[in-house]
């Protein structure tokens, strides 16, 4: 049983059937333009296609990281990347697991959250807990499936970001993802 499975199981969790692809991966990963000596979150690593091109971009100076909520994807995210720290939580536990790092702020926060499947209460909560441990001129860089920015919590999504951030910035569409996908690149 595979990615796919998990989505049917839960598709609010997961967000789509597919894990993110070579090019949506890329794209994120060079729209964050890492810098070394860094603090990097992946949110919601799946399967670990961006986690691939973070480890590229990545310096050895730098804390890097991945949160993982499900415990199927968690377990064989450990076997495929036995030498990246993940940790099976959610992304409202951001800080507890700062600590276990000895830091308090992240410079570079890169989900895969499905936010457009998410309440408005949770979106609110999840984004307060990111929005509070980013430092400043951090950046919070976020996946989001096109079809899901044309729903109201999509959209409702998009008014918090531009609501919070100095500057908010939206990649072109990636159609060689399915479904096709954009990104969000916001700093603040």
């Amino acid at each position: 049983m595979g990615f796919s499975w998990e989505f049917i199981k839960n598709p609010i969790q997961i967000g789509s059937p597919f894990p993110s692809s070579q090019s949506l991966a890329k794209l994120i990963v060079d729209s964050a333009k890492l810098q070394s000596n860094a603090t990097i979150v992946e949110l919601g690593p799946g399967t670990g296609s961006v986690t691939k091109e973070i480890l590229k971009q990545t310096s050895s100076d730098s804390l890097f990281f991945t949160i993982e909520i499900n415990e199927m994807l968690y377990k064989k995210f450990k076997q495929n990347f036995p030498d990246t720290i993940i940790h099976h939580g959610t992304a409202n536990e951001i800080k507890k697991y700062l600590k276990i790092h000895d830091r308090t702020q992240v410079d570079y926060i890169i989900s895969a959250i499905p936010w457009a499947t998410l309440s408005i209460d949770l979106q609110q909560e999840l984004f307060s807990e990111i929005y509070d441990v980013l430092a400043p001129g951090g950046k919070f860089i976020t996946i989001a499936l096109l079809i899901g920015t044309f729903f109201s919590r999509g959209k409702k999504f998009k008014q918090l970001l531009n609501s919070n951030f100095e500057l908010v910035n939206q990649t072109r569409v990636v159609w060689k993802n399915f479904p096709p996908a954009i990104a969000y690149i916001c700093e603040k």
